[in-house]
């Protein structure tokens, strides 16, 4: 199957470049037109936006959990330790992930409870 999204896009963005401005029932969503009522979701996961015509968007946000650390499209908390590619890791303060060697993982530990 052939993937015509990069073609939705490039229509819509020479569209806004020409003039094609969104009327009152409709928004501009990365250089597509959309109609009033359509909605999307925001990269957080946790904030809902609905178009509501002339360009303009009403938000929301529902209720998620906190995350400190992201990996493999999988949430963690500061503390957490997992496994990848015969590595061990752990989710640091800020984000960070550092990984070692299983035989290191002391070393991990130590450094995590140093920047945590």
């Amino acid at each position: 199957m052939f993937d015509l999204s990069w073609i939705l896009v490039f229509c819509g963005l020479i569209g806004l470049y020409l003039g094609a401005a969104p009327n009152r029932n409709q928004c501009a969503h990365r250089g597509i037109l959309v109609e009033k009522g359509s909605t999307y979701t925001k990269a957080d996961n946790c904030t809902v936006c609905t178009c509501t015509g002339r360009n303009r968007y009403n938000c929301t946000s529902k209720d998620c959990p906190k995350v400190d650390c992201w990996d493999n499209n999988r949430a963690y908390n500061v503390g957490d330790v997992w496994t990848r590619d015969k590595r061990v890791c752990v989710c640091a303060s800020r984000g960070k992930i550092p990984c070692t060697l299983r035989t290191n993982i002391q070393s991990v530990l130590d450094w995590a409870r140093s920047h945590g």
